[in-house]
C-alpha cells in the first residue's frame, strides 16, 4: 500500500515553516527559478509527476523585490533528503530557513551517522553549503560528488539503442517490472545501503517506473538478475546485475527499457504552458548520476546515448 510506504516514511522536517507546493508556485518556479539554476531535480520535481511531489515535499522559497520566487529550499518527507535551488551567493539565506532541531531522527550509513541530509545538489553549492552547516555547529561527516549524464535523444547510440529492444532475450531470461518482494534483494546489493535505504528502495518501485529482468533455470525457479528504479527525483538509479550473468549487455538492457519509459511522461499543463511543453529546458529528459570512478557504468551509458553535463552534483551529510 502506497499510502503506508509514505506514512512509514515521514520524519520531523527540518525546515521551520514548510508548505506544500501549489500549482502557482510551480508554475512560477518553471518561469522564473529553473531558467537560472536549470536543475534537472527540479525540472522533474515539477514536471514528471507534479502530484508526487505535492503530497511528499515541503517548501520555503526566497523572493526577489518584485515577489518573484529567486532561490527554494525543498525537504522530502520520502528519503529525508533536503534540496536547495539557488545560486552560490544564496545557499547562506535559504539555510537560515533551517531548524537544526536536535530531535531529528539520526540516519546511518556504515560507520557515519548524520542527521542532515542534502541529496543532488549542483557542485557549485556544496562549499557555501558545507561553510553554512559548520557556522551552525553541524560538521560535513560526509560529501559524495557524482557526475550527471543526460540521454541525447538524438543520438545515433540512442536510436540504435531503442531497436535493440526488438532483439528477443536468451532462453530462460524475461523482462518486467520490479515489485516490492524484490526490495530486500536489491537493497542487499546497493553500495549505498544504510539504515533507510529499504524504505527508498520500497518507495521507488511502488511509485515510479522500473525494469527488471529474470531468470527461470530448468527447475522452474525464478530469480532476479538485472534491474534499474526511478529515483525520488526522477533520475535512472541503483542499476545492477548479479554476477553470474554480467558481460551479456542485461544492464545497458534494463537502462534502454526504463529510459524508453520516460517518453510517456510529458509537462503538466497548468505549470508548463503548452507552446513551451517541447521547449528543452521542460522536457522530461532520462538521466542518471553516477561515481567518477566508476569507468564501467560511464562506458555503458555512453554507449546508449548518454552524455556526460559539465556541472556535476554533490551528496552532503552532517
Amino acid at each position: 500500500d502506497p499510502s503506508m510506504l509514505k506514512m512509514n516514511c515521514i520524519r520531523e522536517s527540518p525546515l521551520k515553516q514548510g508548505v506544500r507546493l501549489t500549482v502557482a508556485d510551480a508554475a512560477a518556479i518553471n518561469a522564473d527559478l529553473l531558467p537560472v539554476v536549470d536543475s534537472f531535480k527540479l525540472r522533474h520535481f515539477l514536471n514528471c509527476n507534479f502530484e508526487q511531489t505535492v503530497n511528499n515535499t515541503l517548501w520555503d522559497f526566497l523572493r526577489d523585490q518584485h515577489g518573484r520566487i529567486c532561490a527554494a529550499i525543498c525537504w522530502d518527507e520520502r528519503d529525508n533528503f533536503t534540496s536547495l535551488f539557488c545560486l552560490p551567493h544564496q545557499v547562506q539565506e535559504l539555510v537560515e530557513k533551517l531548524a537544526f532541531s536536535s530531535n531529528l531522527a539520526s540516519e546511518t550509513q556504515g560507520d557515519v551517522q548524520y542527521t542532515s541530509l542534502f541529496g543532488s545538489l549542483e557542485a557549485s553549492l556544496g562549499d557555501p553549503l558545507a561553510a553554512a552547516l559548520r557556522a551552525h555547529g553541524l560538521p560535513v561527516a560526509s560529501d559524495k560528488p557524482f557526475e550527471t549524464w543526460a540521454l541525447d535523444t538524438a543520438s545515433a547510440e540512442w536510436i540504435a539503442a531503442r531497436r535493440s529492444l526488438d532483439v528477443p532475450l536468451a532462453d530462460g531470461l524475461s523482462e518486467g517490472v520490479l515489485t516490492l518482494s524484490d526490495a530486500e534483494f536489491i537493497d542487499s546489493f546497493w553500495s549505498y545501503r544504510s539504515s533507510h535505504s529499504i524504505r527508498t528502495i520500497t518507495e521507488c518501485i511502488a511509485n515510479r517506473p522500473s525494469a527488471a529482468i529474470r531468470h527461470t533455470d530448468s527447475d522452474g525457479n525464478v530469480s532476479l538478475v538485472a534491474w534499474a528504479v526511478t529515483r525520488i527525483d526522477w533520475s535512472i538509479g541503483l542499476v545492477n546485475v548479479t554476477s553470474e550473468f554480467r558481460r551479456r549487455g542485461l544492464g545497458r538492457r534494463v537502462v534502454i527499457r526504463l529510459a524508453d519509459k520516460f517518453s510517456a511522461c510529458q509537462p503538466v499543463p497548468d505549470i508548463v504552458p503548452a507552446d513551451k511543453h517541447n521547449h528543452p529546458l521542460y522536457k522530461v529528459k532520462p538521466f542518471c548520476y553516477i561515481d567518477p570512478d566508476n569507468d564501467v557504468s560511464k562506458t555503458m551509458h555512453q554507449g546508449v546515448g548518454f552524455r556526460v553535463r559539465p556541472s556535476g552534483v554533490r551528496w552532503i551529510k552532517a
